[in-house]
């Protein structure tokens, strides 16, 4: 029994440890949660270690993980403000938050209206065509019997009888064309102004702009693949040269140096981006004369990049759309 309870405590005390020394604490939550672990894993090995000096032994263990038990969710409140007090902020901040916008086919009440006016002009029943079988004319009020019909009237029924056995020919509805270039739609209140979308106009808009307009100085990538075709699946614009660990790679600007365009490879999907890297200058404004490329993210495959950005307006964020990769990615510069 000693042992295992031993062996469970080391246990998670290693969980939560793996936790920091993987990179994956990226925020409050992952933060207190990992140093909950690792202080339960650390109490717990001592309360055993003491439980077995002591003349009850038995007693012992079981205070501790009843301790362990009690203890925990306080420790989880504790941490998650001792994360705060650090420096860790919320992820998916209201500025930084992925918009999805689905196209979403809707009616066309119009020719649905048409439609109906011609039914009833018709004196068709909307759902009778539906029907298996030839549609039935309307009831025709009794008339008093006449020995010899007018011949001028024989035309007539025949002609109300035969419109009502034709439905009326359905309008052709409008075919909805699929965009062929990406579109994007800046929300209301969002700084900046974006540049010219490069990519495919599938998946959902996205924006990750600073509401602070602070300059991006690099990026945080990851490539993925889609359909079996390679692109990049990650782009988040960095502000802080000394960023918190989280998921995918660093490409950080040299000391002096911004972010002030991106050379983008683009059919369908982003297959391959390079940073172009200008020159900062004391008052914050960009001189393009002096600039340096980044390596490429992705592989180009010897073809020409469009190129975002002038190189003149700082760099704020960037946007687009995308799904489980980028479909396509524009800069927003600053406008101010």
């Amino acid at each position: 029994m000693r042992s295992t309870l031993a062996f469970c405590f080391f246990f998670v005390m290693c969980v939560g440890g793996a936790h920091f020394i993987s990179g994956n604490v990226d925020g409050p939550n992952t933060f207190s949660l990992s140093a909950t672990l690792v202080s339960l894993g650390i109490l717990g090995g001592v309360g055993i270690a003491a439980a077995a000096m002591s003349s009850r032994p038995r007693l012992g263990e079981g205070l501790t993980v009843l301790a362990a038990v009690v203890l925990f969710v306080p420790l989880l409140v504790v941490f998650y403000f001792v994360a705060l007090a650090l420096g860790y902020e919320v992820k998916q901040g209201p500025q930084q938050r992925i918009r999805a916008m689905p196209d979403i086919p809707r009616p066309d009440w119009k020719a649905i209206h048409e439609r109906q006016r011609e039914m009833r002009q018709a004196r068709i029943r909307p759902f009778e065509e539906l029907q298996s079988g030839p549609v039935q004319p309307p009831p025709v009020s009794e008339q008093p019997p006449i020995t010899t019909p007018p011949p001028s009237r024989e035309p007539v029924a025949s002609a109300r009888i035969d419109e009502a056995k034709t439905p009326a020919a359905r309008p052709p509805q409008p075919k909805r064309e699929k965009p062929t270039k990406p579109e994007y739609k800046p929300p209301p209140g969002q700084p900046g102004q974006p540049t010219e979308l490069s990519g495919g106009p599938e998946g959902w808009q996205f924006q990750m702009v600073d509401k602070n307009r602070r300059t991006v100085v690099g990026f945080r990538y990851r490539m993925g693949s889609w359909a079996g075709q390679p692109a990049v699946a990650q782009l988040d614009p960095m502000y802080d040269r000394n960023p918190r660990p989280g998921g995918g790679e660093l490409l950080l600007a040299r000391e002096g140096y911004a972010v002030g365009g991106l050379q983008v490879v683009a059919g369908d999907l982003v297959n391959a981006v390079r940073i172009i890297f200008v020159h900062e200058q004391s008052d914050g404004s960009l001189d393009k004369s002096d600039f340096y490329l980044s390596d490429w993210i992705g592989d180009p495959v010897d073809k020409s990049p469009t190129v975002l950005g002038d190189g003149k307006r700082r760099v704020i964020g960037i946007c687009g759309r995308n799904g489980a990769v980028k479909n396509a990615v524009a800069l927003v510069l600053d406008d101010s």
